[in-house]
């Protein structure tokens, strides 16, 4: 474990050094550059910001923007209205380019708000497609807004020739502040935030993560960024028509660079963006239009046998070269790290009221004509591991999904610490008290465990501002002794999706704990799981119960689990609540037993 901290702290020094370094370099070496390679290099630059750019909502948060160009395109034509002296907004003056540099910032990030807030409610291909649609009606009303745009003749610049080392240097400087700002994303409680959202985006509002936020925010910056590119880009063509201004295949190559270099990691453009365009250039040079075929062989190739670019080579797994770099890193069997809980998380207790900690009131959930659950009451006390048993098909899970915001409930009232939550969503839920386990359990698969910890702690009374900023001590604190308590410790550096079933429900179980919640709700905690490991996690709820007063609601189909664990339970069956009390009078109830072995016939 020391090791592999040392090695992520000096991962996390030199990267910030590296980017400065090469940074200081491009400055410097420009002056000596003829205008041909300081063409190569502007070209260059341009696209590691673009990929860049796009690298933030498609790699991050995990929305794939075919229409990405869009924004490159009313960068442009932004700037274009705003420098030429006779513009169609009739300015006394046109305004300087860095003046105009601003304001195209600023009217990509609005234009982005106002075409993200519907299409961001879409999912996967759907998204795509519709970013696609995006940018076609965008370069059809450019067209055809002559009064503003000039049609398809487009605005000239008034010197539409500035000198090369000027545009250099404003992409340099553009380029730079996009990768700065992605890598600092990445390396922030946002970057996780994002990167939860993009391996799944429902677990993460269950998780208290204002998912609708944090999409339209990145959304914003991204429209505002690749406006800036397009803006400087048309600045140095000298002109902006509408096929020039929102390009097809301009989105294409972000795509290609960023999967060539490592998506959703902030140096994997610029990797993919050198690669790029050195192969580009060379088959360019020896094949001519021959090249696209060659590149886009070799993207096949990337896409299929290294789907995550150059650097996944250097995943922390346990297989590949990366498994090789870290061979003396690997977390050791045991943990010296001392947990003290009722030091640690004396936030963790139950609040002392006499009103049921969680309640429901005639909760009724109607799929079409069908009743999912019919006028169930229930009431949760502080302290309490209750359960809620029934056969399949009789309402439990959807009952949970009502209760924690997944779904609204189509009669009823729900209340937490007495607070109505019936018709909250899942993250306003979870920021009230209440999180959650599923059936079919739903880690961030892709992340390493400490990170699933980190996506998942008490997102309430943060603000804004400290979502740029790392996880404070204490939150830190709190996953690593989480961790030791459920014996997961030594994995805390691996990939999710590399422990065993067990292993993630009791991660699943430590991802919950994080949130500071009054009650947890686990859905199925022993399906699929060794008896091994169903001892241990039973053992950890009775510690959590027993230790820190927490309150568990849980559904189960191992009923010897539940009996053993709940001190009530309630039983469902089709949809009606049947029976309620101690696990000894639920096993002599006639209804319990007619619902799980029928009626017995003569």
């Amino acid at each position: 474990m020391a090791a592999q901290n040392f090695f992520s702290r000096i991962s996390s020094l030199l990267s910030p050094l590296a980017a400065i370094a090469l940074i200081l370099a491009l400055i410097f070496i420009a002056p000596g550059l003829d205008r041909s390679a300081l063409q190569f290099f502007t070209l260059a630059l341009m696209w590691v910001a673009l990929a860049s750019s796009w690298n933030l909502i498609g790699g991050y948060a995990g929305y794939t923007d075919f229409g990405h160009a869009i924004f490159v395109g009313v960068g442009a034509y932004v700037v274009g209205i705003l420098i030429a002296r006779e513009s169609s907004f009739n300015l006394s003056s046109a305004l300087s380019f860095p003046q105009a540099l601003m304001v195209a910032f600023l009217i990509g990030a609005v234009f982005a708000l106002v075409i993200g807030f519907p299409t961001l409610r879409l999912k996967g291909p759907y998204f795509a497609i519709a970013m696609l649609g995006m940018l076609a009606v965008s370069r059809e009303i450019a067209r055809n807004i002559t009064s503003v745009t000039q049609g398809g003749v487009g605005i000239t610049f008034p010197s539409p020739f500035p000198q090369m080392l000027e545009i250099y240097y404003v992409m340099l400087i553009v380029a730079s502040v996009i990768f700065l700002t992605s890598l600092w994303i990445f390396r922030s409680q946002l970057g996780t935030m994002l990167q939860a959202i993009a391996q799944d985006e429902m677990a993460a509002d269950m998780r208290g993560i204002n998912t609708t936020t944090v999409k339209i925010g990145i959304f914003m910056l991204v429209g505002g960024f690749t406006a800036l590119i397009g803006a400087t880009r048309a600045y140095w063509l000298g002109y902006a028509n509408p096929d020039l201004a929102f390009p097809e295949d301009f989105t294409i190559q972000m795509i290609m660079i960023t999967l060539l270099g490592g998506i959703g990691r902030p140096w994997g453009p610029v990797i993919g963006g050198v690669i790029f365009l050195g192969l580009q250039s060379i088959f360019w040079t020896n094949g001519g239009e021959a090249h696209l075929i060659v590149m886009a062989a070799l993207l096949i190739i990337v896409a299929l046998f290294f789907p995550k670019g150059i650097l996944g080579l250097f995943d922390p797994e346990n297989r590949g070269l990366g498994a090789f770099l870290r061979r003396d890193a690997q977390p050791s069997e045991k943990s010296t790290l001392l947990l003290s809980m009722t030091d640690t998380l004396r936030a963790w207790q139950t609040p002392s009221t006499s009103q049921p900690l969680l309640e429901g009131r005639d909760v009724t959930r109607d799929f079409g004509g069908i009743r999912a659950i019919n006028k169930i009451d229930f009431q949760i006390q502080p302290g309490e591991i209750v359960g809620l048993l029934g056969p399949n098909g009789s309402g439990k899970t959807t009952l949970f999904d009502c209760i924690s915001g997944i779904l609204k409930p189509s009669n009823g009232e729900l209340f937490l610490n007495g607070e109505d939550i019936t018709h909250l969503n899942p993250w306003r839920v979870n920021r009230y008290g209440l999180a959650r386990t599923f059936q079919n359990i739903r880690v961030f698969e892709g992340l390493t465990v400490y990170e699933n910890m980190m996506a998942s702690r008490k997102w309430r009374g943060v603000p804004l501002w400290a979502w740029m900023w790392s996880a404070p001590p204490e939150t830190r604190q709190h996953a690593d002794e989480f961790l030791v308590f459920l014996g997961l410790s030594p994995f805390s550096h691996m990939p999710a999706n590399s422990l065993s079933a067990g292993q993630q429900r009791l991660l699943e179980i430590g991802m919950t704990l994080m949130s500071d919640p009054l009650v947890v709700l686990i859905d199925e905690a022993t399906s699929g799981i060794s008896p091994a490991m169903i001892e241990d996690i039973k053992t950890s709820i009775l510690r959590l119960n027993q230790e820190l007063g927490l309150t568990f609601f849980l559904i189960e189909h191992n009923r010897h689990f539940a009996m053993d664990l709940c001190h009530r339970l309630y039983v469902l069956n089709h949809g009606t609540l049947i029976a309620e009390g101690t696990a000894e009078e639920i096993q002599n109830n006639p209804a319990v037993i007619e619902a799980y072995f029928g009626r017995e016939t003569s």
